[in-house]
């Protein structure tokens, strides 16, 4: 199995951010959600507007670590 590398220098983060900000806001989001909170994406993908609507916090349990966050 190959291994995935995280994106290290800040640049590319940022420059990333810029492409999906000026494109479509939920990858945008997305994006954001998972570099600020660490969250796999198959944990992102199964969030809903009303999990996260209006709210300062939000809790789920992580679907491959049972991890509670």
């Amino acid at each position: 199995m190959a291994t995935v590398e995280p994106i290290r220098d800040i640049r590319d983060l940022r420059r990333i951010e810029k492409i999906l900000q000026e494109g479509n806001i939920r990858d945008f989001v997305m994006f954001k959600l998972g570099i600020n909170c660490g969250l796999r994406i198959s944990d992102i993908l199964s969030l809903n507007v009303k999990d996260v609507k209006n709210k300062k916090n939000i809790r789920l349990i992580e679907k491959k670590t049972k991890k509670k966050g």
